[in-house]
C-alpha cells in the first residue's frame, strides 16, 4: 500500500509519503514553485533488496512523469536521490526516494 497515515495494521512492504518544501521558483513572468519531495519504503525481507526494488520501481514510474494536476502544470518531475538503510529494529530495510517537482502556478 501507498500511506500518508500509516495505520497500526499495515504490513510491510509499503510506501510512505516522507517530507516535503517548497522554493518559490518564478522565473519570466512565470510564477512556479520547486517542491522536494520522499517517498519512504518500508520492508521486513532479509536485507535490503525488496525495499531497493520498490524503490527502483517507483522511480521508474514517478522520473520525467507526466501527471495532471487539479491547479497548476507539472512542468518538471525529477528523481534527485535515493538512499537505502537498515533500520534501527535490526530488521526493517528502508529506502528514501526523493524528487523535485517544478509547478508552474
Amino acid at each position: 500500500g501507498v500511506y500518508d497515515r500509516v495505520p497500526a495494521a499495515a504490513v510491510k512492504p509499503y510506501i510512505s509519503l516522507g517530507g516535503a518544501w517548497e522554493i518559490q521558483a518564478d522565473a519570466d513572468c512565470i510564477e512556479a514553485m520547486e517542491i522536494w519531495f520522499r517517498l519512504d519504503i518500508w520492508s521486513e525481507k532479509i536485507g535490503a533488496p525488496e525495499a531497493r526494488r520498490i524503490a527502483h520501481r517507483v522511480r521508474t514510474i514517478l522520473h520525467d512523469a507526466e501527471i495532471d494536476l487539479p491547479e497548476g502544470a507539472l512542468a518538471m518531475l525529477e528523481h534527485r536521490r535515493t538512499d537505502t538503510m537498515r533500520d534501527a529494529d535490526g530488521v526493517t530495510s528502508h529506502a528514501v526516494v526523493e524528487f523535485t517537482a517544478t509547478i508552474e502556478l
